[in-house]
């Protein structure tokens, strides 16, 4: 019985897609990482609440509303996540967070559940979306219109759906079918100029582009060949230049052969850019130029011209997330028994200084007594917090590793004081981890060319 979970937990996460959020890349799964690393794995600034910090951990969300300086605790129970005896996720949830702070987490079957304040947890507001499983979100500041996609497993209609009220009701685009369909990530860039989604299916992945925030589609001519793809995140002054990767499986677990592609002219074609056996965490768009962070390779910067240039501030460690909220500004969340969970880098040769400690972690998140946090959580906390050495709980266990840049220290008070975070972007994506490819397992060759025909008739006529 071991062995079958094994296998199939391996075959979800190589066949999966990753949490997509604020036009970067990065969310993991807690199975390569064994069964006692702590880590966060996404980490987002709403721009209308610039005080607010949302982190996505294994062990549930964190939400800061003294701009970092302490954080409360909010349980998985009360987003709908499975939770392990031991208090860690196996498969954490895709995690989004609008501009205006509300958060969603998408995953754990059927619907998806929303939040405005961190405190009150509803799940599917919209009652359509009881029975059809929502796989991905797509949005930025000064857009009203926030996307999502629909995909098989579920109710049909799959494919885009659109809201203009923050996500409570969505509504059906043009782009939508009656045939089961897996769509495995939608992405927009920057301005809303194009709006991207991934269908896929065995070993064929197919592109389409919006241009009109999701009123009309068009399959792009560049169809990625591969066993499994995503989209990681978009640049250029006019959102023309689009990153994706590709996946390779191989027979060894936590193993896979990756190839970063890039494209200079809105997904129409696709280059490689660079090729790694490595899990790619994280992607960040600067200019022509591309960072990625690995999860055993560490960060570096890519160019145009495929020059790499690793990231000399932070020594290859394990990582389970890299993003930004402003450029020279990169997010990463190291993988260590220290008490770091994010940790940030503000210029060009500045060491990583700590964001997140575990030691940050106060307790529950702050909220009305007859909340969904209160009821559900309180009760967990202190099992929590001595599982992981949360708050005052935390003991220091070793000296930081030559020239990570930061002290695993518990005494603070002498560490440089991390770099003011303004407001971010708003956000981008959020893409539920291990759902939307798995479901294209379930269909044969003729059945997912069949379905490209009818979707190719519904959309491209």
């Amino acid at each position: 019985m071991r062995i079958l979970v094994a296998s199939i937990a391996w075959l979800i996460l190589a066949t999966s897609s990753t949490v997509q959020a604020k036009g970067d890349e990065g969310g993991v799964f807690a199975f390569c990482y064994g069964d006692s690393a702590l880590f966060a794995y996404t980490v987002r600034f709403p721009e209308s609440e610039p005080n607010t910090i949302v982190v996505a951990t294994n062990f549930g969300l964190l939400v800061s509303r003294d701009n970092g300086a302490t954080f409360g605790w909010i349980c998985p129970v009360a987003y709908g996540a499975f939770i392990e005896p031991d208090h860690r996720l196996p498969a954490p949830p895709g995690v989004a967070v609008l501009p205006d702070g509300s958060i969603f987490a998408l995953g754990g079957g059927v619907g998806y559940f929303r939040s405005e304040d961190g405190c009150q947890w509803v799940r599917t507001p919209d009652s359509d979306f009881e029975t059809r499983a929502l796989s991905s979100l797509a949005f930025r500041p000064g857009i009203s219109t926030v996307l999502g996609a629909a995909t098989f497993p579920g109710r049909p209609p799959f494919g885009v759906f659109k809201s203009s009220d923050g996500g409570v009701d969505f509504s059906p685009t043009s782009f939508t079918t009656d045939a089961s369909a897996a769509f495995a990530g939608l992405h927009m860039t920057r301005g809303g100029e194009h709006v991207y989604a991934l269908t896929s299916a065995f070993s064929e992945m197919h592109l389409w582009r919006s241009d009109t925030l999701g009123t009309e589609w068009n399959e792009l001519l560049g169809v990625i060949d591969a066993r499994s793809a995503r989209l990681l995140t978009s640049g250029g002054s006019t959102g023309s230049l689009l990153y994706a990767a590709t996946v390779e499986n191989t027979p060894e677990p936590c193993v896979v052969s990756l190839n970063v592609l890039r494209s200079s002219n809105s997904g129409a074609m696709f280059a490689p850019l660079v090729s790694r056996d490595d899990f790619l965490v994280g992607a960040v768009a600067e200019g022509d130029d591309v960072w990625l962070g690995w999860k055993d390779s560490g960060i570096e910067r890519v160019s145009a011209d495929a020059t790499i240039t690793p990231l000399e501030a932070l020594s290859p460690s394990v990582l389970s997330f890299l993003g930004s909220d402003r450029e020279n500004a990169l997010v990463a969340c190291p993988v260590s028994p220290g008490p770091e969970l994010v940790i940030v880098h503000d210029a060009p040769g500045a060491r990583f200084v700590p964001l997140v400690t575990r030691m940050d972690i106060r307790g529950v998140l702050e909220c009305p007594a007859d909340s969904t946090v209160q009821t559900q959580c309180a009760s967990m906390w202190d099992a929590v917090a001595d599982r992981w050495d949360l708050g005052d709980r935390y003991v220091p266990v070793e000296p930081a590793p030559e020239g990570t840049g930061t002290d695993r220290v518990n005494d603070r008070s002498d560490a440089p004081a991390p770099p003011p975070i303004p407001p971010g972007d708003g956000g981008c994506c959020a893409t539920i981890p291990g759902r939307t490819q798995t479901a294209v397992l379930m269909l044969s060759p003729v059945v997912f060319a069949a379905l490209v025909r009818v979707m190719r008739k519904r959309f491209l006529s």
